[in-house]
């Protein structure tokens, strides 16, 4: 059992509880069936390091390119001519490689339950939003919330949250507050990485967001987060710590303010000195969608995956790549990051997920 934060148990606990029980019951597991190894990286004795070193000396680099290029996903009912003929529906993925056995990764936005599952004949259990939720100071209900979601993804043939939200509410008229867990650094981090636990015990990817200072809708590719190094480490950054200490997530979206001058998703700082050398960080970076601002900048800072909106990580990767701007263990780099995800997951361990339909 996981530790209470409050001792004072209320009934909306025992309503959540009830909810996350009857949508549990209700929704059942679809089977996935085993993939035969049939390649050297497919032996499950190694480590996933070890696999993911393997299957990068066999990418091409447009396959590398390709992994890291994220995909718009379709919003519409299958056959829609918006709709790319391997999205899931969600709102973006990365392509699959069948020749290297590597699957597509099928991201949905699920702060507070899959979104959009009814435009494509699906339905998900609407749950409290992440701040009603927070009022609970409930470890283990939040668990139980990221279990569920995590469930209810894999099933309708998604194997990563865009979730996660840890972002402190600092402007009160914040349009997005409604999907973090408050503005105390110790409860928000806490219940957005049990959140986040619970979802990755049900083998799909985790993802913190919006990475960081992200505490306003109005302007935010143009807000500029002045704040020194001490304060955002007590405050945002920390919430952050502990939701990656408590969850080990597989992903964190970087924001689209800057911070001190440099984008979220190009800003060394946040990215190398405090989430991978500070925070020990083991996962990729994926930029939030229009997020992206530079190519070699980013790349050298720290971003792994740019999702939609912007172009920097196709055609100019590669350019920037055979160029020299950007050395080859760079690029490796970031494929490795994403790659060792889907061995923990056990997702290439198993034929497909299976789509919805």
């Amino acid at each position: 059992m996981i530790e209470d934060l409050n001792p004072r148990k209320n009934c909306f606990t025992a309503l959540l509880s009830a909810v996350l029980v009857t949508a549990s019951l209700a929704f059942g597991q679809l089977p996935v069936t085993p993939l035969a190894p049939h390649y050297a990286w497919s032996d499950t004795t190694l480590s996933p390091d070890a696999r993911a070193d393997l299957v990068i000396k066999e990418m091409t680099l447009d396959e590398k390119i390709s992994i890291l290029h994220g995909q718009r996903g379709a919003f519409g009912p299958p056959g829609a001519a918006q709709a790319p003929s391997a999205s899931n529906g969600g709102a973006g993925f990365s392509i699959s490689i069948p020749q290297l056995g590597i699957p597509a990764i099928q991201m949905a936005d699920s702060a507070y339950g899959v979104t959009r599952g009814s435009l494509m004949g699906r339905y998900s259990t609407v749950l409290p939003n992440n701040l009603a939720a927070a009022s609970a100071w409930d470890p283990q209900m939040a668990f139980e919330y990221g279990a569920l979601i995590g469930r209810e993804l894999r099933n309708q043939g998604y194997n990563m949250t865009l979730g996660g939200g840890v972002n402190l509410p600092r402007e009160p008229r914040n349009g997005r507050t409604f999907e973090y867990q408050g503005e105390d650094p110790l409860l928000a981090g806490t219940l957005a990485g049990y959140v986040e636990k619970g979802i990755q015990s049900e083998r799909v990817i985790g993802d913190l967001k919006h990475y960081a200072l992200n505490d306003q809708e109005s302007g935010r590719n143009a807000v500029n987060a002045n704040i020194d190094k001490r304060s955002m480490r007590e405050t945002d950054l920390r919430a952050f710590e502990i939701a990656l200490g408590i969850s080990d997530a597989g992903g964190v979206m970087c924001s689209y303010n800057r911070v001190n001058g440099d984008y979220a998703c190009e800003n060394s700082y946040l990215l190398n000195d405090v989430l991978r050398k500070d925070f020990h960080f083991r996962g990729f970076v994926v930029s939030d969608w229009g997020g992206t601002h530079s190519t070699a900048k980013a790349s050298h800072a720290g971003l792994d995956q740019e999702q939609p909106g912007k172009n920097f990580y196709g055609d100019a990767l590669k350019k920037a790549v055979e160029s020299g701007e950007v050395s080859q263990d760079e690029l490796n780099e970031h494929v490795h990051r994403i790659k060792p995800l889907h061995e923990n997951m056990g997702l290439d361990d198993a034929s497909r997920i299976l789509r919805a339909t």
